[in-house]
């Protein structure tokens, strides 16, 4: 039996073995058509994101970066139908190493691309890079770096009567930007942009604060760098600001040193301009209405006519104050006035009779006198007859005609210059005829007198002049002479 069985397993697997195979490939093609009718094969294309690598080397290297670039590469792949949830371009990597590239021009360089799979063995049937040849293009471009100092854009502007001062400054005060040399063709700036409105919201002095900065055309309008093409060093720097406020204040002379020529007086000084910009902090400029020049700065020895003087006025700015404008010079105009003589006509009925008794009357021969002063033109235009005060002592004079010195009352700031000669004729005569004439004494007056009188000098006169005579007298020439004498 055992015989039986093992002969025709030989037999079957010994005789027509050619017909047994094709039955065999006959049955698994009608398996395949079944199988394949039941789960098809699917061929499609998927886009594997592409690394690149060595990016850091070319850069260090060559100072080259890739500014333009494919993100994926297509592949072909065949699987069933069923796989097809499984199928995804996480089952391969696609990497570039953008160091090994071709050269020449860098808008155009070839680089080689390797895709492997790298997972779905059992779920891809194959798999195709769809290019001829395994390279892709890239753009690269030469990697600079550049330094550009902080600058201001302000948006806006202070409140009236502040100023931003010059020490305003930024820490960092540079910025690096870096990146592909076609970015920066339009980059001129880095600024920062800062609300001086809100600055000057305390009413100055220092402020401190973080502000972010940015790049900028030479239009000041702000260059989008959204792909972060260009990198800057910082985004933000530290902002130091001084507000100061300004005002005007009057510049004083404190007063002036030394003396004029002889002759002359000081009469005032003034200063041109009169007020000068200043600034400086609140504080500081909170009880500030004048700059005082010293006095010693101003010496008028010697002067004869009006004098400027320039003068700079910084040095005597409180601290913490300064001068709004460049310039601290003034001038100080300084006047002087001469010694001037002026004629005082004095009319003999503005004179002052001192002395006079019961029983005579007095006067005067001459309608006026005139008194030489000398003094400085301010004051001699305001003198008055009522403080010269005239007046002469006829004090124990009897009848007679007499040669009077006019009295003159001393006016601080004032010389007379003639007042010694300064006489007038005056006439005493009596009321009641007298029995027997009154004759003058010789006696002169004492220097304590101010009644200084002279005899009438001989004038040459005729003798019709009767009326200088006391009445009644019928004496010789000689008496009339003796009346006419000093007491």
């Amino acid at each position: 039996m055992k015989d039986k069985i093992k002969r025709f397993f030989i037999g079957f697997f010994t005789k027509n073995i050619a017909l047994k195979i094709i039955s065999i490939l006959i049955g698994l093609a009608i398996w395949a058509v079944l199988s394949n009718s039941q789960d098809p094969v699917i061929t499609r294309n998927i886009y594997v994101p592409i690394t690149y690598q060595n990016e850091d080397v070319l850069l260090a290297e060559e100072k080259l970066v890739v500014i333009d670039r494919p993100e994926t590469v297509q592949i072909q792949v065949s699987y069933h139908q069923s796989n097809t949830s499984r199928v995804s371009p996480n089952l391969f990597s696609c990497t570039v190493d953008v160091s090994d590239h071709s050269g020449g021009v860098l808008s155009s360089q070839r680089v080689h691309v390797n895709v492997r799979q790298t997972g779905g063995s059992n779920v891809i049937n194959s798999w195709n890079y769809l290019r001829n040849d395994p390279y892709i293009t890239v753009s690269m471009d030469e990697y600079i770096e550049k330094q550009f100092k902080v600058e201001l854009l302000a948006e806006d502007s202070l409140t009236e009567g502040l100023i931003l001062e010059d020490s305003l400054s930024f820490d960092p005060a540079e910025i690096t930007v870096s990146g592909p040399l076609s970015r920066f063709g339009s980059v001129t700036s880095v600024k920062a942009v800062v609300s001086l409105q809100e600055l000057s919201e305390n009413g100055g002095g220092v402020i401190e604060k973080d502000v972010e900065v940015g790049l900028y055309d030479a239009n000041d309008r702000l260059i989008l760098n959204s792909d972060n093409a260009l990198t800057l060093s910082e985004t933000t720097v530290r902002l130091t600001a001084v507000i100061s406020r300004r005002q005007s204040v009057y510049v004083r002379v404190a007063g002036v040193t030394g003396e004029p020529a002889d002759g002359f007086r000081y009469l005032s000084c003034k200063v041109e301009p009169e007020t000068i910009g200043v600034r400086g902090l609140k504080s500081s400029l909170a009880d500030l209405t004048e700059v005082f020049i010293p006095g010693d700065v101003i010496d008028i020895s010697g002067i004869s006519e009006d004098t400027v003087y320039s003068v700079d006025v910084t040095p005597y700015l409180p601290d913490g104050i300064e001068l709004e404008g460049s310039s601290g010079m003034v001038n100080v105009i300084v006047s002087v006035e001469a010694v001037t003589e002026k004629t005082v006509t004095i009319p003999a009925e503005n004179i002052g009779i001192v002395g006079a008794r019961e029983g005579y009357r007095y006067d005067f021969r001459t309608p006026s006198v005139s008194l030489t002063v000398r003094g400085f033109q301010e004051d001699l235009d305001v003198l008055t007859l009522s403080s010269l005060s005239p007046k002469v002592i006829v004090a124990e004079l009897g009848a007679g005609t007499y040669y009077l010195k006019v009295e003159i009352n001393t006016v601080p700031g004032y010389t007379y210059v003639n007042v010694d000669s300064l006489r007038i004729y005056l006439t005493v005569s009596s009321d009641e005829p007298e029995t027997e004439p009154t004759r003058p004494t010789e006696t002169e007056p004492s220097s304590e007198s101010s009644s200084e009188t002279e005899t009438e000098p001989d004038t040459g006169e005729s003798t019709s002049e009767s009326d200088t005579e006391p009445e009644g007298s019928e004496g010789s020439d000689t008496e009339k002479k003796e009346n006419e004498r000093e007491p």
